[in-house]
């Protein structure tokens, strides 16, 4: 569990480097690396989780990591790409400093959402915890987690919008 944990924004970085080629035109490299990615899974599953060869039996950890190398391949091939001069555009490191203008744009657009799918996340954990005072009732946790993001995110949309 420590190996996967360890590269999730792996994961994360993967898939949204994967959308930024797709959305850039080129769907057909997008899907290719997702693809890269899954075979170099399939065979480094059962030669690091069995230590086959050289590699020592790591057992679920080495599925872990074979999961993490696979990504890994990919996210190296997608952001040779970008740093190309082949994409539609560019990836240079002073486009990567936030612009207040496009950052308040993005959270007039998604902040509403955002709070109200964050409460029905907190209603589903809260719904887990049987023995917490606030979910006894299921339904009632959900019912009043979902009208507690009601407020919140009408307000924080109409204070964005302004």
């Amino acid at each position: 569990m420590n190996v996967e944990t360890g590269f999730i924004s792996l994961n994360f970085f993967l898939l949204v480097l994967i959308e930024i080629v797709r959305a850039g035109g080129d769907p057909a490299l997008a899907s290719g690396t997702a693809i890269l990615s899954a075979v170099i899974n399939c065979i480094m599953d059962p030669i690091l989780a069995f230590g086959i060869g050289p590699f020592p039996r790591m057992g679920i950890a080495g599925l872990a990591l074979a999961t993490s190398l696979g990504r890994a391949v990919s996210v190296v091939v997608l952001l040779r790409y970008l740093a190309s001069n082949r994409p539609p555009y560019s990836l240079r490191p002073r486009y990567l400093s936030p612009k207040l203008k496009t950052v308040k744009e993005i959270l007039s657009v998604g902040l509403s959402s955002t709070v109200r799918m964050a409460g029905g996340s907190v209603a589903q954990v809260l719904s887990i915890w049987g023995h917490h005072p606030l979910a006894s009732s299921r339904w009632l946790c959900l019912r009043f987690c979902s009208a507690s993001t009601v407020l919140p995110s009408n307000l924080a949309l109409a204070l964005v919008k302004e």
